[in-house]
């Protein structure tokens, strides 16, 4: 074991750098202990002795044998301590300034070992100063154990003079210099080092404590935990609060310009404390009383509320600008109380000083920790303005933006405010520092209560005489620089103010040093901020600093709180934050036009998101690239207004602001406008607009009933036009029983068939049944007629013998046995049969059909009977016999109607006597019945007792006598016997025993007198003989009518020959029967009606689908007249009325809104100035409330300057009149909480565009303006971006709210408003895509993000590449290439030399500038846009513009002129963005910088900066969709190089350079394939072109291929397609589109759009366009073709460029007033030009948002021409 001096041993122990903790500790404690040791005995170390302090055994060691007693001098050592004491500052340190050194000097380290130092100092090796002053003590020793441990903290050697100079200055934040040691070590190096002994530990016992156990040393183990109450925090009491709470901390900037979290001062901030210091000699002389700092007359103040008086506070004469600085301030919160409805003027009691040690451990963070809300009052007085705080609570606020950061970062929470009545400042820093020191992270936290401050000993040259010589100088007694005393003016003559920046400071002013020169070193003193320890943080309580914390967000802050202290409850709030399922939509009812007030055309989708607000619930329009967003919201706008409802539309940007407002301003609609983005800068046009429109309101009247008749007028043609579309487009649908299938399959089918129709004759065509007979059993005829073919017959069933076998015999179990069994019993009878014809020479007219004969046999059977009794003449009437017979049957009737008639009138008896009994009781009734002695007889008795049983007298009303009852009975005895008489007369005579049934035959057959048969029969020449023997045959007939029945089909239809002819035709042909039994078998189970046709006809199974569809046709066009009158010519006129009636509608909707809110106006206006006598109660009130509001607004109106804040004026009373003027308001989220007071009734609706830009919580405020939500946005584009200044978030950190989590309730992805909205509202989508003039342009984003959904307007063009953009070696070659870009829709520049490096790419940046000189130099009409993949490339590309056009001034001057472009007022100027920034614009050319390359290592790195992010493929769907006819490609790779595309963003990048490659090289094949590729699984057969095309464009486009042309079907890569596209051979551009109205055309009910709108929309895109109705094609083909034809060979109107542009001009005259005009577009253009027949005419250029509204404007205005009685030419 050796030794080795500690001197020797510093030499070489820092060479492996820092040392740890533990290296330290063990070094270190042995000497720790063998000191305290010492202690314990009495004794001190000998650390005066250089020589005993040494290294043993790889320890630091003490010689103990030299210790020794204490040696005392503590007054000494007091005198020192005291000499620069001060009462009102801290003393931080002492400085040597001299003129002569380039810096000052510690005055703390004494180095000079050859004299004594005179204050305590640190010296040069390991002692303590006080050794020098005879003082050793054990916390001397402390002193040097503490240097012993700081220097192998640091790393220093103390014998070195740099290295004490070094220890001093970092001695209290060694951290900086060791970051090795745990924080308890570096805070025992300051504590034990301490200059003041005072400050130093007591003893070693709890230092040795400290250093073994410093890992658990818990600083806090003493705290009392009550003061944990303190920071006990209010959670949320329900769930709404919660998300409020969390909304609200969103809003927190964090930012440096957010003076809340990083305090510096400005103007806006006044510091008391410095202000309260007064301009002396000598700080010491300074009394703490006089500062304004925290203190108990402060805390008293406070808890009274009582009023502080700057004046007594401040020293005013010392600090001359601090009456200007208080009135500034003063100013300012009085112009926020205007403008926002609220002050955020601040007290700062208490500053929080702090470092961030996750970002720079080095800044030093000056926070306000505690606001008490405060109000500045300023009263004049003769001589100074009075200044006076008025608290206005005093409980303090925790700075929200701190807390918030606080928690973020370290987990600290902080309580929201702190009540001084309940807590003192001290109790609230001891909680606050048990909750940072309890973190166990080393950091302290120090209660600062004085202003610090360090000592400066100055060493000036100049003499203090020299100064009285320039005093003396001034001539009198007063100064001239302040009017003061002259003892005060050579104050200030004396005293030098230099500067020092407040970062620096602990103060906020610019601090002076206060320095009196003299010949001597004279001490002054300076504000000092102390030690930069990042782990020792400051509560600091000795900076009051008012101040206007105008914070950008705080009015959104404080509608938060509004919402929470008012418990404000909103349907919308609480959906969007609902924990229960998305609401399920109901369908919305239908809407006829008539409730239609768009003043822009809309496309049906646009149509049903305007439509679904009126069902008053909230929901999102999902609105992606160029869907017609703007144009959307502006028909909902004009919806709402038509309905008298008021409007808040919100949106983050200007320019998406500027774009509807402009939109409303085209439809004459802005006058109902309120446009405020910011509520200042905004005030002074807002007020002037109002008085414009006030004022035109009130002398410009509009005629709203002539208007609202006009309108119905209009409406009412529109809709009868519309229902002639409607009636055919239902016909086509509609699916007729008969027919089994609609009309428009049915006509498919009939020209598929066309060539099949057979020729049939006009009852052949009455007997074909209906198409739905083939629907249902076409198969089985198709079988049938295959098997037939496959025995070698005729494919037709009616050619064949078995036509004629029954379906019996087919159906049986065997078919031949039955067959054989009927076969020779029906030929034998049929041969009976003909006997029979040919014996009684039967005609042919009752022979030629079995039928007819079977009805021969069953009349004979009918006249059998009187056959057989020779009365075969009684049928005849005529005849003799016959009257005689008749006369007879007559008398017997009329015998039996007497008889009925006596049995009717003898009803009541109960039992009848017999015709003897009654013949016996008549004779006793007659005897006796009116005999006085009747009583005597006992006949009599008897008779009456049974007359009683047998008779009911009762049911008369008058009984009868006996006599009559009797005597009536008797006549119907009488009546009877007649009856039988005569009958039996009857029968005698004819030989009959049934008179009735004779009598019933010959009736019968006298009705049949006049049919042929019985005419026959009777009038035969043996008549009796032939009706006997056709009696005799009907069984046998019977018999073979069952045979035939089960053998034939239509046997009855047949003769007896041919029915033995098929018999013995299909007996021979018996054994085909075996291979054709099976498809027979199904064919007997078709209905009857189609197997005749069938067997009957000759038909193929084509032929018989032919004739049975034409069949259901026919019948269809004989239901429906109207259907069949309609063609295609009345349809194209009905279109072409629609078109011109739908633009005078959208004119008329604009003109009726307009005039119904002048009118509701003007109503008003007309009840605040009616005279009260003709007012009601009502009334009245209204009036003193509207009248009131038009004064505040008048008075405003008045004024030049200082207006009311917009705030004000939409308050209360005014704010109802402005309402009614301005009832849309367009504004930012920010500008809605400084601008609007917080009411859920302040709009009927809130609607939010661009709602993907605006974030969650800045979006809430708004929505509680209105009951109702609307958001309008796409969520396939990026949220608000936060890319370049993004935090993690810990998810163990977040929290939760009664089980649901906080991710849960506020998703992590919910960055905007849109997001969240689209979790829990319902939504719809906008599916048509306007901006791309190339379908090409938008593809890639249609099938990538929308799943193919968006409807893109097919291209007229065929991408024909002729030359292909090589390779570009230099940038220069973007001169060359720039043309090309204009060639195609995407051309792609690859730049393979190119490097990446620093997030840059020069040459891409280069070769862009070059392009964009060559396109400016063209004078292109096109606006142009760049963007680049980061902010770095684009600041790149800025910079290589710029080199060029500092080299080219031409181009310097069109570079201006692009920058600086405008087209109606709209910028559209160039711009060079980002891919974070370029979100809502769009330029027709757009160039796009890739930058990512291989480095100068030839390495291809795969940071793709933000696109490898989560949601990085959004970012990629802005920068993909913002062109409208041109995009360029620059970059640096291909799509090989990149092989991350396991990462979502990567992959899409992959696959757009790709695809954009393809297209830039015309390959288109492989571009669609790319595209396919994109789409989900469920979409492919969305996509898919239809496996057989559709036969009338199948039929089309053959016949003109056939005709020489070149035809393309299907043209789109979207499901919008034009069904037949057709160009000259050679050429690039079609000529000619036609629509075909296939099943995508009647599958949508929306007529408008099929009939109007898409065909408007593809001639608005350039297409020559002819629509084909498949009717017209079935009907007048030949002649449809020929009108195909001539429109090829001779265009309507020729299409001819006009400076680049391709345009059509259109030419109309009236040539009654001899006036031309003409129109033609140019892009977004539209040029006319007018005048006298003849002349020159005038000319004017318009231009318009894009080409789409151009050319519906451009249809409107000739509309509006034709109507004045222009004709075109």
């Amino acid at each position: 074991m050796s030794q080795v001096s500690f001197p020797t041993y510093l030499e070489t122990a820092f060479e492996q750098g820092p040392w740890s903790t533990d290296e330290i500790v063990a070094f270190l404690l042995p000497i720790f202990e063998e000191v305290f040791h010492l202690h314990e005995h009495g004794l001190v170390a000998p650390f005066e002795v250089k020589e005993s302090v040494f290294v043993y055994d790889a320890n630091l060691d003490i010689d103990e044998q030299s210790a020794h007693v204490p040696a005392l001098n503590l007054a000494a050592i007091s005198v020192l301590l005291q000499k620069n004491k001060s009462r009102a500052f801290d003393i931080t340190g002492t400085w040597i300034e001299d003129e002569e050194l380039p810096e000052m000097v510690n005055a703390e380290v004494h180095t000079d070992e050859h004299e004594s130092p005179t204050r305590p100092a640190y010296l040069l090796g390991y002692q303590c100063y006080e050794h020098h002053f005879g003082h050793h003590d054990v916390q001397s020793d402390i002193f040097c154990l503490g240097l012993y441990l700081g220097s192998l903290v640091m790393g220093l050697n103390l014998y070195q003079v740099k290295d004490v100079q070094k220890f001093a200055q970092y001695r209290k934040r060694s951290i900086t210099l060791n970051k090795r040691v745990h924080p308890t070590i570096h805070a025992l190096v300051a504590e034990m080092t301490h200059l003041d002994r005072r400050a130093r530990p007591r003893d070693l016992s709890e230092v040795l404590h400290r250093l073994r156990y410093y890992r658990d040393y818990d600083p806090l183990k003493q705290t009392d935990l009550a003061s944990e109450a303190i920071f006990e925090i209010k959670q949320p009491n329900n769930r709404k609060s919660f998300i409020l709470s969390k909304l609200r901390n969103r809003l927190f900037d964090t930012s440096r310009r957010n003076r809340l979290l990083y305090y510096k001062p400005n103007a806006r901030f006044v510091n008391l404390t410095i202000s309260s210091v007064p301009n002396v000699l000598n700080y010491q002389s300074i009394e703490p009383a006089l500062l304004f700092t925290w203190s108990g007359a402060l805390h008293d103040r406070i808890i009274g509320m009582k009023d502080i008086s700057l004046n007594k506070q401040l020293q005013f004469i010392d600090h001359p600008y601090l009456n200007s600085q208080l009135n500034t301030v003063r100013i300012s919160v009085d112009n926020d109380e205007k403008e926002y409805g609220f002050s955020q003027l601040k007290l700062v009691v208490a500053f929080f000083n702090w470092y961030n040690l996750k970002e720079d451990d080095q800044e030093l963070i000056q926070s306000p920790l505690l606001l008490l809300p405060v109000k500045l009052k300023r009263t004049k007085s003769l001589q100074h303005e009075q200044f006076t705080l008025a608290l206005i609570d005093n409980e303090a606020i925790i700075n929200p933006v701190l807390a918030n950061y606080l928690k973020d970062l370290y987990g600290i929470q902080l309580p929201a405010s702190i009540d001084f009545e309940k807590t003192s400042m001290e109790q609230f820093y001891e909680a606050l520092r048990a909750k940072i020191e309890g973190a166990q992270e080393g950091i302290t936290l120090q209660y600062i209560s004085k202003p610090r401050i360090k000592i400066i000993h100055s060493i000036a040259k100049r003499t203090i005489q020299q100064y009285e010589k320039k005093l003396k100088s001034n001539g009198n007694g007063y100064a001239n620089r302040v009017f003061a005393p002259l003892s005060l003016a050579i104050h200030y003559q004396k005293i030098i103010f230099a500067k020092e920046d407040f970062a620096q400071c602990t103060l906020s002013n610019p601090h002076r040093k206060y320095v009196l020169e003299g010949k001597q070193s004279t001490p002054t003193f300076a504000f000092d901020q102390g030690e930069n320890n990042p782990y020792a943080w400051e509560f600091d309580v000795c900076n009051i600093v008012l101040g206007n914390f105008n914070y950008k967000k705080m009015s959104l802050v404080r509608d938060y709180q509004q919402v929470e202290e008012m418990d404000i409850e909103h349907p919308v709030f609480n959906e969007l934050f609902s924990n229960l399922p998305k609401t399920i939509v109901k369908p919305l009812p239908a809407y006829q036009p008539s409730d239609w007030f768009q003043v822009i055309t809309a496309d049906p989708t646009q149509t049903r998101a305007i439509l679904q607000a009126r069902t008053g619930k909230s929901y999102i329009i999902q609105g992606p690239p160029g869907t017609g967003k703007s144009q959307t919201i502006t028909n909902l706008i004009a919806d709402f207004l038509a309905l008298g409802k008021t409007v808040l539309f919100v949106c983050e940007k200007r320019a998406a602001l500027d774009v509807v407002y402009h939109r409303l301003q085209q439809n004459h609609l802005a006058e109902l406008c309120c446009y405020i983005h910011d509520s200042q800068d905004d005030k002074k046009e807002f007020v002037r607009d109002l008085k414009a429109v006030y004022d035109d309101f009130l002398h410009k009247k509009m005629d709203l009933q002539q208007i609202t008749f006009d309108r119905k007028i209009a409406m009412e043609r529109l809709q009868d036009k519309l229902d002639v579309l409607e009636n055919y487009h239902f016909q086509q649908n509609n699916i007729h029983e008969h027919a089994g299938t609609s009309t428009r399959k049915l006509i498919e089918q009939l020209l598929v068939l066309r060539e099949d129709l057979p020729t049939l004759t006009t009852q052949q065509q009455d007997k074909v049944p209906s198409y739905s007979h083939w629907q249902r059993f076409g198969s089985t005829l198709t079988q049938l007629s295959e098997v037939l073919a496959g025995t070698g017959a005729e494919k037709a069933l009616a050619l064949h013998p078995f036509s004629n076998l029954s379906s019996h015999i087919i159906q049986s179990a065997n078919p031949f046995q039955l067959f054989n069994q009927i076969y020779d019993s029906a030929c034998q009878a049929l041969e009976q049969f003909q006997q029979l014809v040919q014996e009684q020479s039967i005609p042919a007219t009752y022979a030629t059909k079995i039928a007819q004969f079977a009805q021969l046999i069953t009349d004979a059977v009918i006249l059998s009977p009187l056959a057989n009794t020779g009365n075969l003449d009684l049928v005849d009437p005529s005849n003799e016999a016959a009257k005689v017979f008749d006369a007879q049957y007559q008398t017997f009737q009329y015998l039996a109607e007497q008889y009925q008639q006596t049995i009717r009138q003898n009803n009541n008896w109960a039992k009848k006597f017999s015709e003897q009994e009654t013949r016996q009781a008549v004779d006793i009734a007659a005897k006796y019945e009116s005999s006085f002695f009747k009583f005597l007889s006992g006949s009599w008795r008897r008779l009456k007792r049974e007359m009683k049983i047998a008779y009911n007298f009762d049911a008369h009303v008058l009984p009868p006598t006996i006599s009559m009852v009797l005597q009536e009975l008797q006549a119907e005895y009488d009546a009877q016997a007649k009856m039988l008489q005569q009958q039996q007369l009857l029968k005698q005579d004819y030989h009959v025993d049934n008179i009735h049934t004779v009598k019933i035959g010959i009736e019968a057959l006298r009705r049949k007198l006049g049919d042929a048969d019985v005419d026959y029969l009777l009038h035969h020449p043996h008549a009796n003989t032939l009706v006997l023997q056709l009696n005799q045959l009907a069984t046998t007939f019977q018999k073979l009518d069952l045979q035939l029945k089960q053998t034939l089909y239509n046997y009855a239809e047949k003769s007896f020959l041919q029915l033995q002819d098929e018999l013995v035709t299909i007996e021979s042909n018996l054994e085909t029967l075996r291979e054709l039994l099976p498809a027979l078998k199904d064919f007997t189970l078709l209905p009857e009606e189609l197997q005749s046709t069938i067997r009957q006809i000759p038909l193929t199974p084509a032929q018989a689908a032919a004739a049975m569809a034409l069949r259901s046709y026919d019948l269809i066009l004989t239901q429906s007249r109207g259907f069949a009158n309609t063609q295609q010519e009345n349809l194209h006129q009905t279109v072409n009325d629609i078109a011109r009636i739908y633009q005078q509608v959208l004119h008329l909707n604009s003109d009726f809104i307009r005039a119904t809110r002048r009118s509701t106006f003007l109503t008003h206006y007309e009840i605040s100035a009616a005279k009260d006598a003709i007012l009601d109660e009502d009334e009245k009130a209204y009036k003193k409330s509207y009248l009131e509001g038009r004064k505040i607004l008048e008075h405003e109106m008045s004024k030049t300057m200082r207006y009311k804040s917009i705030r004000e004026m939409a308050s209360d009373d005014s704010g109802r009149v402005l309402k009614d003027i301005k009832p849309v308001w367009l504004m930012s989220p920010l500008s809605v909480s400084d601008s609007l007071p917080l009411d859920i009734q302040s709009f009927d609706v809130v609607i939010f565009d661009e709602a993907s830009q605006i974030p969650l919580e800045e979006g809430i405020p708004a929505l509680f303006r209105a009951p109702q939500t609307i958001i309008v946005g796409d969520d396939k584009q990026m949220p608000p971006s936060n890319f370049f200044n993004t935090k993690t978030e810990d998810p163990n950190d977040l929290e939760s709210f009664e089980g649901e989590k906080e991710d849960e309730i506020l998703s992590s992805e919910s960055d905007s408003l849109l997001i969240q909205g689209a979790r829990k509202l319902p939504s719809t989508m906008l599916r048509w895509h306007y901006r791309s003039r190339y379908e090409t342009l938008i593809s890639y984003s249609n099938h990538a993000f929308y799943a193919g959904e968006l409807l893109t307007i097919p291209d007229r063009t065929s991408h024909l590449v002729t030359t292909v953009i090589p390779p570009i070696t230099q940038t220069i070659d973007g001169l060359l290439h720039a043309p090309k870009l204009l060639q195609q829709s995407i051309s792609y520049h690859y730049l393979p030399n190119s490097l990446y490096a620093s997030r840059k790419n020069v040459m891409e940046a280069e070769y862009i500038a070059y392009v964009l000189k060559q396109l400016l130099t063209n004078r292109i009409e096109e606006s142009i846009g760049i963007v680049a993949f980061s902010q770095e490339q684009q600041l790149t590309i800025e910079t290589a513009i710029e080199k060029l056009a500092d080299k080219d001034k031409t181009f310097e001057s069109l570079l201006e002129a692009a920058y600086n472009r405008k087209e109606e007022g709209q910028f559209t100027g160039l711009f060079v963005k980002n891919l974070e920034n370029v979100q809502g614009d769009e330029r027709d050319i757009i160039i796009i910088s890739t930058c990512y390359g291989r480095d100068a290592k030839g390495k291809m790195l795969m940071n793709f900066g933000p696109i490898n992010r989560k949601g990085g493929e959004k970012r990629l769907n802005v920068i993909f969709s913002r062109a409208k006819k041109h995009m360029a490609v620059v970059s640096s790779m291909k799509y090989q190089d990149i092989t991350n595309d396991y990462n979502e963003g990567a992959n899409y990048l992959k696959r757009f350079l790709h695809y954009a490659e393809t297209v830039s090289n015309g390959q288109l094949q492989e571009a669609k394939i790319i595209l396919k590729s994109l789409l989900p699984t469920t979409q492919l057969s969305k996509q898919s072109l239809p496996a057989q095309y559709a036969i009338v464009t199948q039929q089309i486009s053959d016949a003109l291929i056939a005709a020489g042309y070149e035809a393309d079907t299907y043209i789109g890569q979207s499901s919008f397609k034009c069904s037949i596209a057709v160009k000259r051979k050679g050429e690039k551009d079609f000529s000619l589109g036609i629509l075909v109205d296939e099943d995508q055309h009647y599958d949508n009910p929306d007529v408008l759009e099929q009939y109007y709108q898409r065909p408007a929309t593809l001639r608005a895109f350039g297409w020559p366009l002819l629509q084909v109705y498949a009717k017209d094609w079935l009907q007048n083909r030949d002649n449809i073709l020929q009108s195909i034809l001539q429109l090829l060979q001779h265009p309507v109107q020729q299409n001819r460029t006009v400076n680049g542009a391709n345009t059509q001009l259109i030419y109309l005259e009236n040539r009654a007033q001899q006036k031309f005009w003409e129109i033609s577009p140019f892009g977004t253009k539209l040029k006319t030009r007018f005048g006298k027949i003849g002349s020159a005419g005038q000319s004017n250029v318009q231009t318009y948002l894009n080409n789409q509204e151009a050319l519906q404007e451009m249809e409107q205005l000739i509309a509006v021409k034709k109507d004045e009685g222009y004709s075109e030419l």
